[in-house]
């Protein structure tokens, strides 16, 4: 118990120490689905001090219609029971419109929201460094791309969204993106002009365990396979069934009759000895 205790407690002063250093030098600190609340304490008392977090995506705009496009196109493959000829047909076409879309995006730019606000948010982890060192406060984000638990969980829908932890409440920032008043939002304004909400809770213990379930690829490979059998192998899955059938039969039938030989011979037994 001690030794959890002082392990807790050297973590503890770990995360302050880190926490300390990225403050003072000025830099953004990067957080994921695995280090989020662990860092932030954004449900268990936000001791690690002020965090405004910057909720971002760096997609291209065609990326996004093509990830959009990728996403629902594969959904309706799977829902529909095409035959594997068919769903090559489909994927073939799709592969084709994804080259185009590709090859437009040579000639695109990035999202400029995301773009203009980047610098901006650099210059704003420096700024709170040198003028707001005692404050505790942390200029941090996430890549909703690549950290969607977070996403879904703050229900991020915009890009950029940002949202500041501070007194152990959460506030929106919907006001302007130049530093001036982005500085002023996290060393007092947020109390006066950031819109407050809820913090949703972290996924529970047995939420994180489906997850770890969810994200195996033995078992996504497994599953994948069994529905193929199911779907489009009708014949090999009666023939699986029924095997298992006569299987179990066969297993029943010899457990019985064991139990009824060893029955049989000790009535046997006993009779001999009366």
């Amino acid at each position: 118990m001690k030794f959890a205790s002082s392990l807790s407690s050297v973590v503890f002063v770990s995360i302050l120490v880190w926490m300390n250093n990225a403050v003072v030098n000025g830099e953004v600190v990067e957080l994921t689905d695995d280090n989020f609340e662990h860092q932030t304490q954004a449900s268990t008392g936000q001791t690690t001090g002020k965090w405004f977090v910057k909720f971002y995506a760096p997609w291209y705009v065609p990326t996004l219609l093509s990830f959009v496009f990728s996403k629902y196109f594969f959904k309706s493959v799977q829902a529909k029971k095409t035959s594997p000829e068919e769903k090559s047909t489909h994927i073939f076409t799709f592969l084709i419109r994804s080259l185009c879309v590709c090859l437009f995006e040579k000639k695109t730019k990035r999202c400029g929201h995301c773009v203009s606000l980047a610098p901006t948010w650099e210059d704003l982890a420096a700024k709170v460094a040198e003028e707001n060192p005692a404050d505790g406060i942390v200029i941090a984000k996430v890549d909703v791309t690549q950290n969607s638990d977070i996403a879904k969980r703050f229900q991020i829908q915009g890009f950029p969204t940002l949202k500041y932890l501070a007194d152990r409440k959460m506030y929106k920032y919907s006001g302007g993106r130049n530093i001036d008043e982005l500085h002023a939002f996290v060393t007092d304004g947020y109390k006066e002009t950031g819109e407050l909400e809820d913090i949703p809770a972290p996924p529970s213990w047995l939420q994180m365990k489906l997850k770890a379930l969810d994200d195996n690829s033995w078992i996504k490979t497994t599953m994948a396979d069994f529905d193929d059998i199911l779907n489009y192998r009708k014949n090999a899955a009666a023939v699986m069934l029924g095997m298992g059938f006569v299987f179990g039969v066969l297993i029943g039938l010899i457990l019985g009759m064991s139990m009824a030989s060893s029955s049989s011979g000790g009535s046997a037994a006993k009779s001999k000895k009366e």
